[in-house]
């Protein structure tokens, strides 16, 4: 069942955070009986965009950014751990000319950006309430990263 925000919202930040300790405790019992479901694998997606070209490497840094996905639960943001500390999209010698043609005429390139991995055993889910939107829950799946895999967004058909 999702988690009840509303009883855990409270004005007094501390009692907020005493509430939201409890129920990610209650969680952490929880959870020991179905280590099974930690062993799953998981994916998520982000966009990213291409950044600088990487001579190095042949290929181009990504940029990205956190998605938030609202739910009936409440707002999903996927927390990725075992990240690299640089992202960098190796594409063919080809789509590299091509890319970089397109980022001389100021084109921003758009990738897809596959996370996969695994729930981590000691944090899988965390509970706590939005910086923007004080009163929104939030889940945040922790996943150690495994793997990540690149792809460019299929273009937009335009139906007249």
């Amino acid at each position: 069942l999702p988690p009840d925000w509303q009883s855990l919202l409270d004005l007094d930040l501390s009692e907020q955070s005493e509430h939201l300790f409890q129920l990610n405790r209650s969680r952490d019992e929880t959870r020991l009986t179905h280590q099974n479901l930690l062993q799953q694998p998981i994916a998520f997606l982000w966009a990213g965009l291409l950044r600088r070209y990487l001579p190095e490497y042949h290929g181009f840094s990504v940029a990205l950014g956190p998605e938030l996905t609202s739910t009936s639960w409440g707002i999903i943001r996927f927390k990725p751990m075992g990240l690299p500390d640089d992202l960098v999209a190796i594409p063919s010698p080809e789509t590299t000319r091509q890319f970089l043609l397109r980022r001389e005429n100021g084109e921003q390139i758009e990738i897809g950006v596959l996370f996969l991995g695994t729930l981590v055993a000691d944090e899988s889910l965390i509970y706590g309430f939005s910086h923007d939107q004080k009163e929104d829950g939030m889940i945040l799946p922790v996943v150690q990263i495994e793997n990540v895999r690149y792809f460019l967004h299929a273009p937009n058909p335009s139906f007249n």
